[in-house]
């Protein structure tokens, strides 16, 4: 889960993409969509690369994913994770894609609560479920 990046992280990381991934970012509207779809194909490249075990120290350049759910590596999976505004989540997943995802949004302050389970959801907690 990132962050969506302001414009300046747009501009010096895109650097870093598949050529293919600085041609859709190129194809975004300046602003906001722009800051959208550098964060949806840099949270899908890090997840990626983090499934893999090689995170960063592989060139993010090497792989194209894009924010196209539909590509991912061979034997792989990529999934969007819907959150709040502002920012992107993405998960990778060794084989095919799981029917249903479960996603768990937790109040802020129970991840700062000392002493509490941070494996068990708080009571209350809402599911969203995507299929």
């Amino acid at each position: 889960m990132e962050r969506t990046p302001g414009a300046e992280t747009v501009e010096a990381c895109s650097r870093a993409l598949h050529p293919d991934e600085r041609a859709e970012l190129a194809e975004a509207a300046q602003g906001e969509e722009r800051r959208i779809v550098f964060g949806r194909i840099w949270t899908r490249k890090e997840a990626c690369l983090k499934g893999l075990g090689t995170g960063l120290s592989r060139s993010p350049a090497a792989d194209c994913l894009g924010a196209d759910t539909g590509r991912h590596p061979p034997g792989w999976t990529v999934i969007d994770i819907p959150c709040e505004a502002r920012h992107t989540a993405a998960a990778a997943v060794r084989g095919p894609a799981p029917a249903t995802v479960d996603v768990r949004r937790l109040p802020g302050a129970w991840l700062l609560t000392p002493g509490a389970d941070h494996f068990a959801p708080p009571a209350g907690a809402r599911v969203v479920r995507t299929a």
